[in-house]
């Protein structure tokens, strides 16, 4: 059976990259996009959103008002759009994530066992590499990816990113864990965590070499939500 997606951020590089999926096979079909003025009378199983916060909100409203099922995958969301998401859950099933790759999602569970096996004798230091025309900073992975290592170490320490290290003053604290993020070129991602122990290093990172593997990850996301009971879904749960 196909998937019936309405997309928002169709013309981004995300948007795209799903439209190029759905039209090289039959699993899944866009039948509408946000901002469509007839958007609102297609009949969809799921809304996709790979936008900007603005037209996130709008495409959360309109996925309550549809009945869509729903998955989000844009990042730098303010707290008001992330209760709006939120809310949604309670009558939709949602399945919101800050980087849609397979991998990613293996390596938040290795960073929680690496964390819970290394203890508080290593520190913990993320850095992420995006191509020069990312707005937000650090990404939503490396937050998505900091704060699984706060919640491993049971919440014991401080995330520490950008200027927050800099000046005369700016020995280590324990439990800190460190977000440092590069931008250049067409890097589509790469994402490095790092466990520094005393006489050893541990470090494990993922880079993604086409955003289809994002758009994949999505559209496999949006086909195993269609049917589920209302709830917020994690990307490793619907794989």
């Amino acid at each position: 059976m196909t998937t019936r997606i309405c997309l928002s951020g169709a013309s981004g590089a995300m948007g795209q990259a799903i439209q190029r999926l759905c039209q090289a096979g039959s699993r899944w079909s866009v039948v509408a996009t946000c901002g469509q003025s007839d958007s609102e009378q297609v009949a969809a199983d799921v809304l996709i959103d790979f936008s900007v916060p603005e037209q996130t909100e709008r495409a959360v409203r309109l996925a309550r008002e549809r009945g869509m099922a729903l998955v989000v995958g844009t990042t730098g969301l303010d707290s008001d759009i992330q209760s709006l998401i939120e809310q949604a859950a309670a009558s939709l099933p949602v399945c919101q994530a800050a980087n849609f790759s397979p991998g990613v999602a293996v390596i938040e569970r290795l960073v929680v066992e690496a964390a819970r096996l290394l203890g508080d004798d290593f520190d913990a230091e993320i850095t992420e590499t995006h191509h020069r025309r990312k707005r937000d900073a650090p990404s939503g992975t490396a937050l998505a990816l900091a704060r699984t290592l706060l919640s491993a170490r049971d919440n014991r320490g401080r995330l520490v990113t950008g200027g927050a290290r800099e000046g005369a003053d700016c020995g280590r604290k324990p439990g800190d864990i460190g977000v440092q993020s590069v931008r250049g070129g067409d890097v589509i991602g790469e994402h490095a965590v790092r466990f520094l122990g005393e006489g050893e290093q541990l470090e494990i990172i993922h880079r993604a070499g086409s955003r289809d593997i994002f758009a994949r990850g999505a559209l496999l996301a949006a086909g195993a939500l269609v049917g589920r009971e209302p709830g917020l879904y994690r990307l490793e749960e619907l794989l």
